[in-house]
């Protein structure tokens, strides 16, 4: 393996740096790869790998070979594999001469390039770090000059934040540059140091960074010169964390004493996770520091944080080994057995982070537990190894023979699952893959094998070694949803690996469980590019229906994805005009064609299940936006007046919406034309208008603007002969109410075909108040009867709305033992609807019969048994010696079979059966008369 440098200038310091910096961007950093050769003119270094490793690094991914780019190499060649590496070495990894020289601190340097015209004022790296971050970093004593200059020179805001939130205030505090803060300071007043915009995306002030970086002259200088500030040094970041707690992750025992012992900070503090002192400590490695923390400030040596987690668990991840022996020795703990609150051991931290050599230690000295599983999860050390994309540990851990390989987590995924998912190390895949043989295409209890979640993440080369693999993986579908690696790559906008998936010839037809394909997924996440890119070329079709029958744009419409509609709409067929005829006078020997090419021509009025077309969707969400681009985009005016299978148009929908201004500009639309009066005189099947169905949805502005607009509508009745008023007790809003019965004149007491008045909606509906409001409006006929006899007390009653009962009973001439042409009371509604209050209201407050009967002799235990309310059945037998028969047993029986209402009624029957036996009656023929079933048989039978 040969990795090139384009540069002859090279020192041995390079050679040494390339040793090790190589293997690090290669992700292997535990090899040593030896110099077997080095060439001159360019600096060309020559590595001996064996076949193993060539067979873990090629083909390299993308990640390594940028790695490798941003240590400066340009060229890697291993046999047949060359990769140019040029590409990636571009801005994002390297530093202008402008970036340099203001990180030198060298004035000089600048006026030199300023001189030859090569420096950039406005210079922005990636990061979105300026000229001044870079001049704040600089270790020179002179670059506060330099800083000045610059600021002066070029008028540049000192305020200017790079991608992370960070002002020059925070990098110069972060190396430690008093002198370029102080001066800060003098142009931004000294209440520059605390105020919150000068905290980073973190939450860091000045003291937040030099506490990090352990510069303890920094803090006394700070401290001194702004004792007003000394707060600063106990302000909280985003996570809680204050600067105590950074000054024990630097490992400076000078500042972590300085800011106890003098500045008075609080020991004990914790972040909001509450890890403390001890565990930052931990992070550092500073065995002294850990010591001091415990022995001489008293902290608890394992202080847990929320999640379990201790100093012990830091270690591991910092692989601060001599920790582990201090903690074993001196305060006698199991480091075997330490876990956290979901049992992650020691090794679980070390593994996750790469720490071979403290995982080693672990296993080997320690003898922890490799195939421990957490609580969580159920992962063992393995598969954190493989979440990491750790190399060298799986490598390791797998060439030990009590490693479970093919263990499997609490949702049943395997390591290459948890390779796909988290980390892109094709090494790792190929060496399960290959040296261990595990399957493929293994199901977790969530539906998918790797390839799924490797096309969620996007990683190419992973999905590419997958299907060479094993080819059957390309149309592997989803467990549970059905889609296939091409649509979840679609789903999650991975345009490239769709495009892979394209020139493997996948199935471009595929749908999920609902139906949808391609286009409906990408659609739905908004994903325009994907979207463009199948129907552009042809790969997908834009008419494809669900198993709702929707199209696309029903999709678009639905998800309210305004740049896609308009995508979609541009390739449907456009109203026909004289300058359309012109611009495609090319096709007009064949104009069939524009209408006939399904890739061409998206379909606007396509109906789905329920009659919608894109249209209607968009008005019965209130989508305005929508209504606009889809009206342009139709041939006809028609295409408002299309109905759904209920008979409704797009304006019947905007109205039970109550999308005024939706409306507004469907009827804005076709002013003027006879399509405005066809759309406000269109009724549904039902009969109903558009202000009947404005009106009973309740929607007060959206009848002031059709009634307004069409004020011959309020007079409209529908197929049942219920007006306005009817729908507007129905949908409950009062101010509807009142402007029909003033303004309109409307009668509260008007009959429909069955005789039923608004009164006995409103009672049906719990609406008492505009009960109470139609009192004045009703005193001819207060207790009106439909043509079945009942009252509004008996709808009330059959709809347990003990409200409106009490209101009606104690306001108006009526009774619950009024009954209907058929003898059905009210009492008997309140049975059907099952309300143990309102029968109990009725039978022992009110004392209301209860042996009541119809005319069909069905009593109140017939209804309660119709309801399966078995307390209910119990209180009328307990209380009122009712006694079941045969159809009150039938009737229940019909509702739930099994029910204890029916074991229950079968029980008592046959009680009765007997206790009749018992006394010598002639019981059998009472049974045979009423066509019982005897005694011995079973009645469900």
């Amino acid at each position: 393996m040969i990795a090139k440098v384009d540069r002859d200038d090279y020192t041995l310091d390079d050679i040494f740096f390339f040793r090790r910096a190589i293997p690090k961007s290669l992700d292997i950093p535990e090899y040593d790869l030896h110099f077997r050769s080095v060439h001159l003119s360019s600096l060309c270094l020559g590595y001996l790998i064996s076949e193993y490793l060539y067979s873990l690094l090629f083909p390299l991914t993308t990640k390594l070979q940028q790695q490798l780019a941003s240590i400066g190499i340009t060229e890697l060649t291993c046999g047949e594999d060359k990769y140019d590496l040029r590409e990636f070495s571009i801005e994002e990894f390297k530093h202008s001469s402008t970036d340099i020289a203001c990180q030198s601190g060298e004035l000089a340097l600048v006026h030199k390039l300023e001189s030859l015209n090569l420096f950039s004022p406005d210079d922005i790296t990636k990061t979105r770090s300026s000229i001044l971050h870079y001049t704040c970093r600089s270790m020179n004593i002179k670059s506060v000059e330099l800083f000045k200059y610059l600021i002066n020179r070029y008028q540049l805001s000192i305020d200017v934040k790079d991608q992370y939130g960070r002002t020059p205030l925070h990098i110069a505090s972060w190396f430690a540059s008093s002198s370029v803060v102080e001066y800060i300071v003098s142009i931004q007043g000294n209440e520059a140091l605390f105020v919150n915009d000068n905290n980073d995306d973190k939450g860091w002030n000045v003291i937040h960074f030099s506490s990090l970086k352990g510069h303890n002259h920094f803090i006394k200088h700070i401290t001194s010169q702004y004792p007003q500030y000394i707060s600063l040094l106990h302000s909280t970041d985003n996570e809680g964390q204050v600067p105590l707690h950074l000054a024990c992750e630097s490992g400076n025992i000078q500042v972590v004493t300085f800011l106890i012992n003098d500045m008075k900070c609080d020991v004990n503090a914790k972040m909001r996770r509450d890890q403390g002192c001890v565990t930052f400590a931990c992070f550092s490695g500073n065995l002294d520091l850990v010591q001091l923390l415990i022995q001489q400030y008293k902290l608890e040596p394992l202080a847990t944080d929320k999640y379990g987690f201790t100093g012990l668990h830091a270690v591991a991840q910092t692989e601060h080994t001599h920790i582990l022996e201090l903690y074993s020795q001196e305060y006698s703990v199991d480091i075997t057995n330490h876990t956290s609150n979901n049992k992650y051991t020691l090794a679980h931290s070390a593994a996750y982070k790469g720490k071979l050599h403290c995982l080693q230690e672990l296993i080997n000295k320690y003898r922890c537990d490799i195939n421990a599983t957490t609580t969580d999860t159920g992962s063992t050390v393995l598969h954190k190894a493989c979440e990491g994309g750790h190399v060298p540990v799986v490598l390791y851990l797998t060439s030990l023979p009590q490693c479970n390989v093919a263990a499997k987590t609490s949702n049943g995924s395997t390591v290459l699952h948890i390779t796909c998912e988290y980390s892109d190390s094709l090494p790792i895949l190929k060496h399960l893959v290959e040296n261990h043989q595990l399957d493929l295409c293994v199901v977790n209890d969530e539906g998918m094998v790797p390839i799924h979640l490797a096309c969620s993440n996007g990683i190419l080369n992973l999905i590419q070694y997958l299907i060479k693999y094993t080819p059957s993986s390309l149309e592997l579908p989803h467990s549970k949803n059905g889609h296939t690696p091409f649509l979840i790559a679609v789903y999650f906008n991975q345009l490239e690996v769709i495009e892979y998936f394209i020139s493997k010839k996948c199935n471009l037809l595929a749908t999920d469980d609902e139906g949808s394909g391609a286009v409906h997924i990408s659609v739905e996440r908004g994903h325009l590019n994907v979207l463009k890119y199948l129907i552009d070329n042809n790969y997908c079709n834009p008419n494809a229906t669900n198993h709702q029958d929707r199209t696309p744009l029903h999709v678009a419409v639905a998800a309210n994805k305004l740049e896609i509609l308009e995508y979609l709409l541009s390739k449907s067929i456009p109203s026909m005009s004289v300058v359309w005829l012109r611009e495609i006078k090319c096709l007009l020997d064949s104009p069939h064609d524009i209408y006939n090419n399904p890739h061409n021509a998206v379909h606007i009025n396509v109906q789905d299940k329920d009659g919608n077309t894109p249209l209607h969707v968009a008005c019965q969400r209130g989508q305005q936006n929508m209504i606009s681009p889809l009206l342009k985009a139709s041939l006809s005016n028609n295409y408002l007046l299309i109905t759904n299978k209920k008979g409704q148009t797009p304006l019947h929908l905007a109205a039970a919406s109550g999308h005024k201004d939706t409306a507004e500009a469907l009827l804005f639309s076709v002013t003027g034309s006879s399509t405005h009066r066809d759309l406000l005189t269109a009724t549904d099947n039902g009969g109903s208008s558009v202000l009947h169905t404005t009106c009973s949805n309740g929607h007060i502005e959206m009848f002031c603007c059709i009634s307004s607009i069409y004020p011959l509508g309020v007079n409209v009745m529908d197929n049942r002969g219920r007006g306005l008023l009817h729908a507007a007790c129905e949908g409950g809003d009062i101010g509807i109410v009142r402007t029909l019965i003033k303004t309109h004149g409307l009668d509260p007491l008007a009959e429909d075909e069955d005789g039923i008045t608004c009164l006995h909606l409103l009672a049906e509906r719990k609406r008492v108040y505009i009960y109470q409001y139609l009192e004045l409006n009703i005193v001819s006929n207060p207790v009106p009867k439909d043509k079945s006899g009942r009252t509004p007390l008996y709808y009330a009653s059959r709809s347990d709305n003990i409200r409106m009962v009490r209101y009606l009973i104690e306001t108006f001439p009526c009774t619950p033992d009024d009954p209907d042409n058929n003898g059905y009371t009210s009492v008997h509604g309140a049975c059907e609807a099952g309300s143990m209050e309102l029968v109990q209201y009725f039978l022992t407050d009110l004392n209301c019969n209860a042996l009541a009967e119809t005319d069909d002799c069905k009593t109140m235990l017939y209804f309660a048994s119709k309801n399966s309310n078995l307390e209910l059945v119990r209180f009328l037998v307990n209380a009122f010696n009712l006694k079941p028969r045969p159809h009150d047993i039938e009737i229940a029986q019909s509702v739930n079979p099994d029910s204890s209402v029916v074991k229950y009624l079968q029980e008592i029957h046959y009680d009765l059966f007997l206790l009749e036996q018992s006394k010598g009656s002639g019981y059998h023929e009472k049974l045979e008369g009423q066509q019982v079933d005897p005694p011995g048989q079973d009645i469900v039978s």
